[in-house]
């Protein structure tokens, strides 16, 4: 998988591993981020907060079919932002003009919203469990944390 934008639409392409050709191609908002791989999906995000509709998008590796879309009112993704997979949910960074506006879950199947929240944003990562991103100066973490007696905390 390969994104390429140069002024204009960002272009999603699925190459050959044989020979580099290309297999199918999608146009999608302008990105240079990196497409996450997982279970014969494709995500990635792209779009410019006033420029192009900030997207995020599942396609089926395998024929390129579009699987679903977030709809670009809910801006939901950006050209800087990566997508991340872990446990049926992908996440994504909302943009803001200036920073980053919140990390979003979304389930992995559906594209439906699982939960929202305004503080992160930036390409998120996972570890143990938790999503870590940045944004406003802050890095942000969300799930659930053990303490060594076992107290949720």
């Amino acid at each position: 998988m390969a994104t390429y934008n140069f002024d204009g639409d960002g272009d999603l392409f699925a190459l050959s591993l044989d020979d580099g050709s290309v297999l199918w191609s999608k146009v999608i908002s302008p990105t240079d981020s990196t497409p996450t791989l997982v279970d014969g999906r494709v995500y990635v995000s792209g779009g410019c907060e006033g420029f192009s509709d900030s997207v995020s998008y599942c396609f089926n590796v395998a024929d390129g079919d579009l699987l679903w879309s977030t709809d670009p009112k809910d801006e939901i993704g950006d050209w800087r932002c990566s997508m991340a997979y872990a446990d049926g949910l992908v996440f994504s960074g909302k943009p803001d003009f200036e920073d980053f506006g919140g990390t979003v879950a979304l389930d992995a199947i559906t594209g439906d919203v699982v939960w929202s929240h305004p503080g992160g944003g930036s390409s998120p990562a996972i570890s143990d469990g938790i999503v870590f991103s940045v944004g406003g100066g802050r890095v942000w973490a969300f799930g659930e944390i053990e303490a060594e007696d076992g107290a949720e905390t």
